[in-house]
C-alpha cells in the first residue's frame, strides 16, 4: 500500500501528500498533509458559485484524473475528497484501497452515489468509470442536485443502471457544449463515453476571442 499512495502523491501537484500507509484490524490507514480550504460539498453549498468558477473546479479535479489514467490507476472519487482553497485552488485525496474505503465511517454513502453503472451491476472499474465519476461529480456541483431521479440513494442509484434522467433544475443553466460533454461522459455504456478524461476536458477547453464561453 505504501508504494501505492506515494505513486499516487507525486503524479500531480494538486494531490494531497501522503506520508505513511498501512492496515490496523483489517481496515486502511492513510496520514495525509492537513487539507487547504473547504471540501467540495461545503464549498458548493456556502455561496452561490458561477458556473465557470465551478468549471475551473472540475477542470482541476479533471487534471489530477488525467495524471491517474496515465499510470493505469483507477482510485474512486468522492466529493469530500476534494477541498477547494480561498484562492479556487483544488486539493484532491485519492485511494486506491478499498479496505480503507470501506473502513472510514460515514463516508462511503458520497462513494456509492458516484459508482457507476457497470460497477453497480458488479462489473470491474474501468477508465470509463472513472470518467463517469468525475461526470456525475462535476453534473451535482453545477446543477446541485444528482442527475439521475429518486428521492433517497437507492432509488438514485436504481435509476442510474436503468439509464433515468431528470431534467436540470431550470435555475442552472449551462452551456449546451458543457451538458452534452457531461452527458456523454455519464452515458450508461461505457463505450458511448468519451475516450479518456483527457478527451473530455479537450472538449471543454474554452474557445479563444471575446465572449468566448458564450459561443459555446
Amino acid at each position: 500500500m505504501n508504494v501505492l499512495i506515494t505513486l499516487l502523491t507525486g503524479l500531480h501537484p494538486a494531490i494531497r501528500r501522503a506520508y505513511a500507509a498501512g492496515v490496523h484490524e483489517g481496515c486502511g490507514w492513510v496520514a495525509r498533509a492537513r487539507p487547504v480550504g473547504e471540501w467540495l460539498e461545503g464549498w458548493r453549498k456556502a455561496a452561490p458559485h458561477p458556473w465557470a468558477e465551478v468549471f475551473a473546479v472540475v477542470r482541476q479535479i479533471g487534471e489530477v484524473l488525467v495524471a491517474v489514467e496515465r499510470v493505469d490507476v483507477l482510485p474512486t472519487l468522492r466529493s469530500e475528497d476534494v477541498h477547494v482553497g480561498p484562492d479556487g485552488a483544488v486539493q484532491v485525496e485519492l485511494t486506491a484501497d478499498a479496505a480503507e474505503r470501506l473502513c472510514r465511517s460515514g463516508m462511503l454513502p458520497y462513494g456509492v452515489m458516484f459508482t457507476s453503472p457497470e460497477e453497480v451491476a458488479g462489473k470491474p472499474r474501468t477508465r470509463g468509470s472513472l470518467q463517469f465519476s468525475l461526470c456525475e461529480l462535476a453534473w451535482l456541483t453545477f446543477h446541485r442536485q444528482r442527475p439521475f431521479a429518486g428521492e433517497s440513494l437507492l432509488e438514485s442509484m436504481m435509476a442510474k443502471v436503468e439509464g433515468k434522467w431528470r431534467d436540470p433544475p431550470p435555475a442552472t443553466v449551462l452551456p449546451p457544449k458543457v451538458h452534452l460533454a457531461l452527458v456523454r461522459g455519464l452515458a450508461l455504456d461505457p463505450a458511448d463515453r468519451w475516450p479518456s478524461i483527457e478527451a473530455l476536458l479537450a472538449s471543454l477547453a474554452p474557445r479563444r476571442g471575446l465572449f468566448a464561453w458564450l459561443r459555446r
